[in-house]
């Protein structure tokens, strides 16, 4: 035990005694060895009077604008800047939009016919653009989306208010919800007659809208029998309609379009049931239905 003893207290002092050799004189929070450079923090956002995102189906109308500013207001800006352009998140797909920046804050508007010659091709639903600055100071340069490592604002994402890269993301909107009057044209049982459906967005499903009716008013008229719980959907997916869900019953649902004018939608609903139906629904004071639905 004793032995033992000795042992790791000569281990001890054997490893205190390296730990201090390995120090110097000039060591201390910082090694004099190591260079800390000056980089200026750069902030990117966008700007809330221009397009929030690239609407697929109405690519023309798209203007983006974002602006490019010093985080800490009078810090020393960088010497100049190239406002860059990164597409779908890879860093292996970065263009310059604007070189040779040397006044900070400064604004910049994009349109989709900017970005598509940009890259050389069409943007496609989905496709995201990141635009940030490239820094130079003196001689070094500081990228936004470097091939290798961490860009220059990663690192300070926690700032408050703090954006490293506006990006504009290719959609389709939907906003389809709402309370709606109808004319039921046709039914199973040869009725006709007028009444109002409601659809409601459903917010883990962008583009779907729960139809408060399935039946548009048919189990009312023809039976009568009242629609309860069930929980039937139509789906907008970048314009091409859908029905989706069940009925109390369990019987499916699924529709055809018919036509769309910007008074009124028309389509064609049936169920595994047997029961169907042709709807037009008119569209409310000062929201035309999209010309794109189909």
């Amino acid at each position: 035990m004793k032995n033992r003893k000795i042992n790791i207290f000569a281990a001890l002092t054997l490893g205190l005694m390296i730990a201090f050799a390995g120090c110097k004189k000039d060591d201390g929070g910082v090694r004099s060895s190591v260079v800390i450079k000056d980089v200026p923090v750069v902030s990117t956002k966008k700007e809330s009077t221009g397009s929030q995102a690239i609407d697929i189906l109405n690519l023309a109308a798209f203007s983006g604008k974002f602006k490019v500013e010093l985080y800490f207001p009078g810090a020393t800006p960088p010497d100049k800047v190239d406002i860059v352009v990164r597409k779908n998140g890879s860093n292996a797909n970065v263009k310059a939009i604007k070189k040779d920046v040397t006044t900070l804050p400064y604004s910049l508007t994009v349109t989709s016919a900017d970005i598509s010659a940009l890259f050389g091709v069409a943007i496609a639903l989905g496709d995201t653009y990141d635009f940030a600055p490239d820094l130079y100071v003196g001689v070094n340069k500081y990228e936004a989306f470097p091939a290798t490592g961490l860009g220059n604002g990663p690192g300070i994402i926690a700032f408050p208010l703090y954006s490293d890269y506006a990006r504009f993301a290719a959609v389709c909107p939907s906003d389809l919800a709402g309370t709606y009057e109808f004319d039921a044209l046709k039914t199973f049982c040869g009725k006709t007659y007028s009444g109002s459906i409601t659809l409601t967005a459903v917010a883990s499903a962008p583009g779907s809208y729960t139809v408060s009716d399935g039946t548009f008013g048919s189990w009312g008229s023809c039976y009568p029998d009242l629609w309860g719980n069930g929980n039937v959907r139509i789906n907008d997916a970048c314009g091409k309609l859908t029905m989706s869900g069940s009925d109390k019953y369990g019987d499916t649902y699924s529709m055809t379009f018919k036509s769309v004018t910007p008074s009124l939608l028309t389509f064609d609903w049936k169920n595994t049931y047997g029961e169907f139906g042709t709807v037009a629904l008119k569209s409310n004071a000062g929201k035309p239905w999209p010309a794109y639905l189909k």
